[in-house]
């Protein structure tokens, strides 16, 4: 093969595979990106301040999270409030994107029927 067939093959396959490696890095980058997970809680407020809060998520775990400026506050989001809270794993700290105030285990999203039945006299 002459030196000008080897230099062109070369050329073509620069050309042909560059651009692939290019998109390669670009979807790769955007999948990571991409993977951040959120994770979500439900439970009680047990003391709430401007940069933390901490939710009693079962009898005897506690659930510590940063709030931020950025953290999407919704409802009464005091002491002894029933929360949910979504959250991200941040440089090994959980770090609140949103809190919501929500129904209280064992309470319904909608209102018990009253009893209308007639009575016996």
């Amino acid at each position: 093969m002459s030196s000008k067939t080897r230099l062109a093959s070369w050329l073509t396959a620069l050309l042909v595979g560059g651009p692939m490696t290019i998109s390669t890095y670009a979807q790769t980058t955007a999948v990571a990106k991409s993977t951040i997970v959120d994770h979500a809680a439900n439970g009680s407020v047990v003391t709430v301040t401007d940069k933390a809060m901490i939710v009693r998520v079962k009898r005897d775990k506690d659930l510590n999270v940063a709030i931020t400026p950025n953290t999407e506050k919704i409802g009464n989001i005091s002491d002894g409030k029933y929360v949910t809270v979504h959250y991200r794993n941040e440089k090994g700290q959980h770090v609140a994107t949103s809190i919501q105030q929500s129904a209280g285990p064992g309470s319904s999203a909608f209102p018990k029927p009253k009893n209308n039945s007639p009575t016996e006299h």
